[in-house]
């Protein structure tokens, strides 16, 4: 079985300018960039920034993290992060949102 990875997300800090239309819904493309020494999960996520935008040394805000859910695999060569505060922090609320919640003018947060 895969090993599952827990996200938060704060999606009152995505840009809405970057997101996209799809085949069946409107995306937000995210980075996860490892970070075992903090204490809110093992990856903090970003938005996806261009090449150029890299290049000039445009640094994107966090905007969540993510850990691992549970315990890893044995054998999967990766180090267990499931004691994080990440993984032991319930998340505050359920948001859900539909494709046409998105399709409107606004988003709805």
């Amino acid at each position: 079985m895969a090993d599952m990875i827990n996200v938060k997300l704060d999606v009152t800090k995505l840009d809405k300018d970057r997101f996209f239309i799809g085949k069946k819904g409107t995306y937000c493309d995210l980075v996860m960039i490892p970070t075992p020494s903090s204490d809110y999960g093992s990856w903090g996520l970003v938005q996806k920034s261009t090449k150029e935008e890299r290049d000039s040394g445009l640094k994107m805000p966090f905007v969540g993290n993510a850990d691992y859910a549970g315990e890893r695999q044995e054998g999967s060569g990766q180090q267990n992060f499931a004691g994080s505060q990440a993984s032991q922090r319930p998340m505050a609320e359920t948001i859900s949102t539909t494709p046409s919640d998105l399709a409107a003018d606004d988003i709805p947060f």
